[in-house]
């Protein structure tokens, strides 16, 4: 299950135990992420029993990370590096923004040519020409 705040997926890594070369230690692999229709290609299936994925692939599927990985690996654990959704903030109840102060500009200028370029689209058209 993915994370309530996550955003978007940077990079992961995988505890394994036991791998093809017949680990006897855990040890940290990359995962390598997979578009859900390349995963055909890597599910084994009847005629390619006993295949060796060198690293565990992933895919996003929802809300869900899936972790394919071969006969030979035990997984432990999954590490996932992702970009989260930033926290909720307001100055009605007086709860902080997280982002730094140096932001604070561009959010501003940012927030108020979204807002103008709203109010600019909501206008008939003969009150725009006449301004």
């Amino acid at each position: 299950m993915l994370p309530n705040d996550y955003y978007q997926y940077i990079r992961s890594s995988s505890e394994v135990f036991g791998t093809y070369k017949n680990l006897t230690k855990n040890t940290s692999v990359a995962n390598i992420l997979l578009k859900q229709s390349d995963m055909s290609s890597v599910i084994e299936s009847y005629f390619d029993t006993g295949r060796i994925l060198r690293n565990p692939v992933v895919s996003l599927e929802g809300n869900r990370i899936k972790v394919v990985y071969d006969q030979y690996t035990t997984l432990d654990a999954v590490d996932l590096i992702y970009l989260r959704d930033p926290s909720e903030f307001s100055v009605l109840t007086s709860t902080p923004c997280e982002l730094p102060y140096e932001c604070f500009e561009e959010l501003v200028s940012g927030a108020l040519d979204l807002y103008i370029r709203h109010l600019q689209s909501t206008q008939p058209n003969k009150e725009r020409k006449r301004k």
